[in-house]
């Protein structure tokens, strides 16, 4: 996909796809009313280039557009993958990518432009995954479900991702889907790390 393929005019411009200002940018969104007045989308565009970092920014003009394929199918390890799912699924993911002690996401939020924001551009300019609510764009033209949230994460990490799924907690994991406990009449012996800490609390009190 390239500029001329594109409808979504401001993400061209954002990814740096085309040479247009700033200033062109800036008047495109006061047209769309997402924000009280000029000010408040001036900060925001600057919030967006604090995100993405200025030493980064020159990155953005490398390129001309981007290549897309479902992941089983994909020929090559891409350098952002975006994974949808609901937050169940995303917290096990992000159990997973952090599960070494690493990756862990970084995001902020705004609800707008976040799919190809923070789920392709950011962690490959960046390096790190990064959570995504799905804006307003996503919604209603991509047919994403009212539960759904997102992480993006370059390419390589989903190996990452796989190798760790469901292993945090061991035999404690509450898998896909989370099975709920009813929370009746359970103590600190529910787990050995609550166990041993209510231990080390009850040890630090006789000793006071």
């Amino acid at each position: 996909m390239t500029a001329d393929d594109n409808f979504c005019t401001p993400s061209t411009v954002g990814h740096g796809w085309v040479d247009v200002s700033q200033e062109d940018l800036l008047q495109s969104q006061l047209f769309q009313a997402w924000h009280k007045d000029v000010d408040a989308e001036k900060k925001r565009q600057k919030h967006n280039r604090d995100v993405i970092g200025e030493a980064n920014l020159p990155k953005l003009h490398k390129y001309k557009g981007v290549v897309i394929s479902p992941l089983h199918e994909t020929p090559i390890v891409p350098d952002s993958v975006l994974v949808f799912g609901n937050g169940e699924n995303i917290t096990h993911i992000i159990h997973a990518l952090t599960y070494e002690g690493e990756n862990y996401p970084t995001s902020s939020f705004e609800g707008f432009g976040e799919t190809c924001m923070k789920g392709g551009l950011l962690p490959f300019i960046t390096g790190v995954p990064q959570i995504v609510i799905p804006g307003m764009g996503d919604r209603t033209f991509s047919g994403v479900y009212d539960y759904e949230i997102a992480i993006g994460m370059p390419g390589p990490l989903v190996f990452t991702a796989v190798q760790n799924l469901l292993q945090t907690g061991g035999r404690l994991n509450l898998g896909n889907p989370v099975k709920t406990l009813l929370a009746m009449g359970i103590t600190e012996s529910i787990t050995p790390g609550f166990k041993y800490i209510r231990d080390k609390i009850d040890e630090s009190e006789k000793n006071k």
